[in-house]
C-alpha cells in the first residue's frame, strides 16, 4: 500500500471558500495554550518562583502545547484527506469501500493525541488506514515512533518490566494532570 496521503490544497492555494478560517480554528487551542504560558511567565507568581519550579511548569505546559499542536495537525490532515482508489491489501485486493471519521488515539511522547482517518474496508478483512501506513497492523498499534524509541532505550538500560512500568507511569501522569485541569 502506498504510504502517501492524498490531500486537498490549502485555502491559500485555491482551496474551498472559508477553508482558511476552518483550518485556523483547528489551531485555536494551540494559540490559547501559548498565550496562557506567556501570561503565566510574565505573572508575579512566576517571577517569585525558583528556577526549578519555573522549569517544571514550563515543561508541563510545553508538553501540553506540543500535544495540542500535534492534535491540530492531525485534524488538518484529516480535513484535507481525500478518498483514494489505489488502496490495496497484502493480497492485492483493491479496497473500494471507505469510511471517514474513524477516531483513534495515538500515544506520543507528550501525551495522547486524538486522530481521525479514513478506513478502507473489505468484508471479512481488517480495515486499512493509509494515514497509519507506517504501522504494520492496520491501526491497532497506538504508540508513536518516539514513544517506541524511548521504551527501547529504557529497556536497554534497565530490566524490561521496569522500563515498561516507567513508560506507562509517565503517560498516566501526563494524562491524569491534563484531566485534572
Amino acid at each position: 500500500m502506498d504510504a502517501s496521503i492524498a490531500h486537498l490544497p490549502s485555502a491559500g492555494a485555491g482551496g474551498q471558500p472559508g477553508a482558511g478560517d476552518l483550518e485556523d480554528g483547528l489551531f485555536s487551542a494551540v494559540r490559547d495554550q501559548a498565550e496562557l504560558m506567556i501570561g503565566w511567565a510574565r505573572s508575579e507568581e512566576a517571577l517569585a518562583l525558583e528556577h526549578d519550579a519555573i522549569g517544571e511548569r514550563a515543561m508541563r505546559d510545553g508538553m501540553e502545547l506540543m500535544r495540542l499542536l500535534a492534535e491540530a495537525h492531525m485534524r488538518l490532515r484529516a480535513l484535507r484527506e481525500q478518498r483514494r482508489g489505489d488502496v490495496r491489501d497484502a493480497d492485492g485486493d483493491v479496497r473500494r469501500t471507505a469510511e471517514d471519521g474513524q477516531e483513534h488515539t495515538r500515544i506520543m511522547i507528550f501525551g495522547p493525541v486524538r486522530t481521525s482517518r479514513t478506513a478502507y474496508r473489505k468484508r471479512g478483512k481488517e480495515n486499512l488506514y493509509p494515514q497509519d501506513a507506517e504501522l504494520n497492523w492496520a491501526g491497532l498499534h497506538s504508540y508513536s515512533a518516539g514513544v517506541e524509541r524511548r521504551a527501547a532505550r529504557a529497556s536497554a538500560i534497565v530490566p524490561f518490566e521496569q522500563a515498561a512500568e516507567q513508560v506507562s507511569a509517565a503517560g498516566a501522569i501526563r494524562l491524569g494532570k491534563r484531566q485534572a485541569r
